[in-house]
């Protein structure tokens, strides 16, 4: 019976010792993060910071009230890739600030900011023909996939201006020059309006030849009844101030004037209708 007593002895005491021993250099550690967590991030050794952080969170009691510097390591980071301009790394920074115990109100509200001022930015390289950009940019400001409309906005509008650039240049090519320039007017960006100049160059100098010569005329024996010119133009133009597109105002232009759209091979006349007269 003796021997129970000595062999708790032999086992309990050392372990509660080395207990002890454990819980006061755990306890001391924990007294030094604090310390550490700002000596590195005013070194902005942001891994160590980050990790003095998170352990200083690990080491405290279960219901502990969050220490103010346990969010400081983020906030700071985040303003420091902000102010170097890697803006995308510090949202992502100050996403996770916000969501973590100890952020502020001012933590959000300055997370807004950001987003807000990534979206303006995207939208100038947008306007510049950077689609690419603009949606990384806007991979930092939208929140979720249910945000993503800007994004989606976007992407559609380029698509649409692309397709209807490439149309164009293939109605240009067959010489089909009132309907390149009906596509042409629909391009509503920029950087497509800038990129097909030489595109509506060669249909408006097209236009203009067709309207002013009697080349044309070889494509029927005494056509007396083609209707073209100044009246053509002038009704035509008209249409187009009302807003009416290219290749519809031509059809409409050609019709007030008694005629009717006619294409022969890549061109496309107006001819006096008889029937419009009845």
């Amino acid at each position: 019976m003796a021997r129970q007593p000595l062999l708790l002895r032999f086992w309990v005491v050392p372990t509660l010792t080395l207990l002890m021993a454990v819980c006061s250099v755990a306890f001391w550690w924990q007294q030094q993060l604090p310390a550490r967590v700002r000596r590195a991030a005013a070194n902005e050794d942001w891994s160590e910071c980050l990790q003095s952080s998170e352990q200083l969170q690990a080491l405290g009691w279960p219901g502990q009230q969050v220490s103010a510097e346990q969010p400081l390591c983020r906030r700071l980071q985040a303003e420091a890739l902000w102010g170097k301009g890697d803006q995308l790394a510090a949202v992502l920074i100050q996403q996770q600030l916000v969501i973590s115990a100890g952020s502020t109100t001012g933590d959000a509200a300055q997370l807004q900011t950001w987003r807000q001022s990534l979206k303006q930015q995207a939208l100038i390289r947008y306007q510049q023909g950077d689609l690419t950009e603009a949606l990384k940019l806007l991979s930092g400001a939208e929140q979720s996939a249910q945000d993503k409309t800007l994004s989606a906005a976007l992407e559609d509008n380029w698509h649409r201006n692309r397709l209807e650039a490439e149309r164009a240049g293939d109605l240009v090519g067959d010489q089909r020059w009132w309907e390149a320039l009906d596509r042409l007017n629909r391009l509503d960006h920029p950087w497509w309006q800038q990129n097909t100049q030489e595109q509506r160059r060669t249909v408006n100098t097209a236009i203009t030849a067709l309207s002013s010569s009697e080349g044309h005329l070889q494509h029927g024996t005494g056509e007396s009844d083609l209707i073209q010119g100044e009246s053509l133009n002038m009704a035509v133009q008209e249409m187009l101030e009302q807003g009416v597109e290219a290749w519809t105002a031509f059809e409409a232009g050609c019709r007030s004037l008694g005629g009717k759209v006619q294409e022969d091979g890549p061109e496309s006349f107006c001819r006096a209708d008889p029937t419009a007269a009845e």
